[in-house]
């Protein structure tokens, strides 16, 4: 609701005259357009190409789940949640582009809550960054920008979601929030598992059966 009325606001503004009753019929339509354009601009932070930006467009316009929420008319809480998500999403990749590029990562947690307080679905995002750095760091992929990148997402977006009356402290206690802070820890413990796998792993295949007895270890 707070969102239609602020891009009604907007258009008012704008000039244009459009009834508040347009603008939630019409919102899902242009959520939709946002999370395409979101998606393609995922797929090219993840591949560098274009044709896999525009494949990865085609698809979402597609998914007849996506496009069942998508209709003009279908007003809901996942119009303006779906946008939010991919583009949390891509903004945690892009905050892995370079290592400066880390405070990008505070836009994601910002969407992250903006997700909370509209639909709900915020540790879905989380959950998915925390498996996304468990990968980076199966591979060997840590660093520090990784580390910072990650903090400021998960600090950022749950205290967003914290703020929001109807997620308030369940964002700290509920298990859905298990493994992200179990990627903390995985992350704090890193810089030191990495200095051990330099100093005692004489080939890559040595170097990534420690780390995956670390990550065994680590979840018993």
């Amino acid at each position: 609701m707070y969102t239609a009325r602020l891009a009604h606001a907007a258009c008012a503004a704008l000039g244009f005259a459009v009834s508040l009753n347009d603008v939630c019929v019409f919102l899902p339509a242009y959520g939709a357009v946002l999370t395409v354009c979101f998606v393609a601009l995922l797929a090219y932070e993840a591949s560098h190409s274009a044709d896999a930006a525009i494949a990865a467009a085609w698809i979402a316009a597609l998914i007849p789940a996506h496009a069942m929420r998508s209709v003009a008319g279908a007003y809901d809480n996942e119009a303006v949640a779906m946008p939010a998500i991919v583009c949390a999403l891509w903004l945690w990749a892009r905050s892995l582009r370079t290592p400066r590029a880390w405070p990008i990562a505070l836009g994601a947690g910002a969407a992250c809550g903006y997700v909370a307080a509209a639909w709900g679905a915020y540790p879905l995002v989380f959950n998915l960054v925390a498996l996304h750095v468990g990968i980076l760091l199966l591979l060997g992929r840590y660093t520090r920008s990784l580390h910072v990148a990650y903090a400021c997402l998960w600090c950022a977006g749950t205290l967003y979601a914290a703020s929001v009356p109807i997620v308030g402290r369940a964002s700290f206690r509920s298990a859905e929030q298990l493994a992200p802070i179990l990627a903390h820890g995985a992350l704090a413990i890193a810089p030191a598992l990495e200095a051990a796998i330099r100093t005692r792993a004489r080939t890559a295949a040595s170097a990534a059966r420690m780390r995956c007895a670390a990550l065994v270890v680590g979840l018993v």
